[in-house]
């Protein structure tokens, strides 16, 4: 019975989520997405609060077990690279901190790159006397990622003069005219090559003036000495600008990124990113110049969208570009002439607007032009950017002879969220999209490209956003010692909270599972067992779901509903590892209950820390998560009052998740049906019996692990008394000895 509890989930409640009432911040309706006036910028300002939320979260995803030494304080050193044979090109990917999704690309790409160029140096504005004048972030989950590879490519530091806004010479000027600032530069960055054992370094100024060539050039002479024999140099140059002096710079440099693309940029009238034409003729300019062997053809993989009622255009993924054709119904098709694709559209207001893109039929053409001349390989700008089907045809071994996998296409990168709040419902899962495409087959390049079915990512719409309310959730419970005390304060100051409870520690404290529910509190499912789900099959995590709520239903005769997968990061889950877990929930019935108020209180930071984090997030959203078990919650506990009196004292109201989602508790946790009373005697039973058996287990090994380790001093000391204590043998002491030796085959 307990085996086919597991096998088989249970019913859940239905909970007909809706927003709530007059506070309500509500949603607006979806409407065709409009481009506002702004000045020229990359899409990293946009993504900048998103991947800054993620910083922790990330971390406890590769890190299931914390280690004794602050993850910080761990230098992650890359230990072995994949052999790059001579013959194929290098195949690299630019990586940019600023967009978790140049993360999720790269962890499912990164067998197919040699090189991952990274974005973490930047030249800091204002560079005082005696301070760094480059200011590097490292960010520490590619190295850990990189270090697991089986055949790891190898990370190239990528110094910029980047700000989010565009591209600053003053401060590259600064820097190469001030021999103090410059040496500190690169001993800082040549430290920080050996610290991690990078493979180099790639310079990407841009926009210089003509007039810093000769203090750039001893910049890059200076950087290389300090790097040392095994390093690389290399350099990011406009593809374009026939003014660059490419042949002294290739021959201080190792390779030369060629950058290929913004052929039109966002100033200028609306046109290709990278016309077929455009693009050969200037690769073709420069292979007079410079040795194909220096090159590295830099590939464009994204778009932008101009306007008429916009100064400039604003940067998209190729993300981006498909929920734009899916908002506005777009027929999206290659133009002949440029070989780029592009669309254009009327909004109702009567604005028009423009879009083209580069996506991976393009890349192949360019990599299908480029390669034949020889040159070093291929750069795809950027990870997380890109139309994944480009991947379909480019390996470590060079780009397809076949464009045929281009036509299927796919965007698994970024999420759709509709409406606001912490309550989580997943609307739709990705779907693949179809393309026609044309070849010529005199050149073998993509000469026309048509889109006959648009791919979707994932959809999610959330709820619970209210005004001045906040719902206080407890996870990793229920513990003997702190989770009598949270409800002690609870029910002292009226307050009702919502408690996410492990399945193997509501099996050993079950009356404190029937005290939450007697008092008034929401009960949640957060797994068994607690594992990373991110690291667990999708029939896992279903098991871990099961086995909880079953053991819910024995212990209080109720249904629960809501469900938190462990180290959940917060209300916008946006990589597969946190959306798998979402969608095998939702297939079960669960409403996956998210967060924006986190005050870190597992780290044990302080009473006072835990109230001020609190306070200070509360415009991010009304879901606080806390902590009943796990570990230390000494401060949680000490915290909990004041929290309480605090909020109230500013005006919020102290509700539940249930309430936040305008469902009242009695459908989110829905009593069993009538004659359900055996049923539960058996569940409970069963797990009684399992985990007597698991109790008996540890008993049977911890007995086991005592009588090895008494055998193992044992042996130890009749060894070292044999050694130390023997008398030895009188003379003439001469025993009979007999040999065996074994006469068979």
């Amino acid at each position: 019975y307990f085996i086919l509890g597991l096998i088989y989930p249970p019913m859940l409640p239905r909970m007909p989520l809706r927003q709530t009432a007059g506070d309500s911040l509500g949603y607006v309706p979806r409407t065709g997405r409009l481009v506002p006036p702004r000045r020229p910028i990359s899409v990293r300002a946009e993504r900048e609060r998103v991947a800054a939320r993620q910083r922790l979260f990330a971390y406890l995803r590769e890190h299931p077990s914390p280690p004794s030494q602050h993850y910080r304080e761990m230098p992650i050193r890359i230990q072995g690279r994949a052999v790059h044979e001579p013959t194929d090109p290098i195949v690299a990917g630019f990586y940019v901190n600023w967009d978790d999704n140049s993360l999720a690309s790269l962890r499912q790409h990164i067998g197919q790159l040699d090189w991952v160029v990274a974005e973490w140096g930047f030249v800091d504005t204002i560079i005082p006397r005696d301070t760094l004048p480059v200011r590097l972030n490292v960010d520490r989950r590619v190295l850990a990622l990189v270090a697991r590879s089986r055949d790891a490519p190898s990370v190239l530091l990528m110094l910029t003069n980047a700000t989010g806004a565009g591209f600053e010479a003053a401060p590259v000027a600064h820097l190469l005219h001030s021999p103090a600032a410059r040496r500190r530069a690169i001993r800082q960055i040549a430290d920080t090559v050996a610290r991690y054992n990078l493979g180099g370094v790639t310079i990407d100024f841009e926009e210089l003036p003509r007039s810093l060539d000769p203090y750039l050039l001893s910049f890059i002479r200076e950087l290389r000495r300090s790097l040392g024999n095994g390093r690389l140099i290399t350099q990011a140059i406009p593809g374009d600008d026939p003014t660059w002096p490419v042949e002294q710079y290739a021959e201080v440099n190792d390779h030369i990124f060629l950058m290929l693309y913004d052929e039109h940029d966002p100033s200028d009238d609306p046109g290709p990113i990278a016309s077929q034409p455009w693009f050969d003729r200037h690769l073709a300019r420069v292979l007079q110049r410079v040795p194909a062997r220096k090159v590295i053809v830099g590939i464009g993989q994204y778009g932008y969208v101009w306007s008429d009622t916009a100064e400039s255009a604003t940067e998209l993924t190729f993300q981006d570009v498909m929920q734009l054709a899916r908002d506005h119904a777009l027929s999206l098709r290659m133009d002949r002439g440029s070989m780029n694709p592009h669309a254009e559209w009327l909004d109702p207001d009567s604005t028009a607007y423009s879009v083209w893109y580069l996506d991976g039929p393009t890349a192949y053409n360019e990599m299908r032009r480029a390669l034949p001349t020889g040159v070093a390989g291929i750069g795809v700008w950027r990870l997380g950017a890109e139309d994944p089907s480009l991947w379909s045809v480019l390996s470590r071994h060079g780009v397809a002879s076949d464009p045929s996998p281009l036509d299927s296409m796919r965007i698994s990168y970024d999420v759709d969220f509709v409406g606001s709040g912490e309550i989580l419902r997943m609307m739709t899962e990705p779907t693949l999209g179809q393309r026609s495409i044309a070849v010529d087959d005199s050149t073998g390049l993509v000469v026309g490209e048509r889109v006959l079915q648009l791919p979707s990512t994932y959809v999610i719409r959330r709820y619970g956003r209210r005004r001045h309310a906040v719902a206080l959730t407890f996870d990793d419970g229920p513990d003997s010692k702190y989770t009598p005390k949270i409800l002690d304060t609870l029910r002292s100051r009226g307050v009702k909270g919502t408690f996410f409870i492990i399945g193997e520690n509501a099996e050993i404290h079950p009356d404190l599972v029937r005290r939450e529910l007697r008092e008034g509190d929401e009960i949640g499912n957060h797994s068994f067992t607690h594992p990373n789900m991110a690291l667990v099959s999708a029939r896992a995590t279903e098991y871990e779901l099961t086995a909880t709520e079953r053991l819910i239903e024995a212990i209080t005769g109720r249904r629960t509903a809501l469900w938190r997968p462990p180290y959940f990061g917060d209300a916008e889950p946006t990589t597969a590892d946190e959306l798998d877990p979402i969608a095998v929930a939702q297939r079960l019935g669960y409403i996956t209950v998210g967060l924006r108020v986190d005050p870190g209180d597992w780290e044990t930071p302080g009473v006072d820390s835990i109230i001020t984090r609190t306070l200070n997030q509360l415009d991010r959203g009304n879901v606080v998560l806390l902590h009943d078990g796990g570990g230390d919650r000494s401060q949680t506990v000490k915290a909990l009052g004041p929290l309480i009196d605090s909020l109230r004292a500013r005006g919020y109201e102290l509700t539940t998740v249930t309430a936040l989602a305008g469902v009242p508790a009695s459908v989110a946790m829905a009593p069993l049906p009538p004659g359900s009373t055996v049923r539960r005697f058996l569940e409970l039973t069963s797990y009684s019996l399992v985990g007597w058996i698991t109790l008996a287990m540890h008993a049977v090994f911890l007995v086991a692990m005592v009588l090895g380790a008494f055998r193992l001093v044992t042996v130890i000391g009749l060894a070292v008394r044999h050694r130390f204590g023997a008398k030895p043998a009188p003379d003439g002491y001469r025993p009979t000895v007999s040999v065996v030796v074994p006469a068979y085959n």
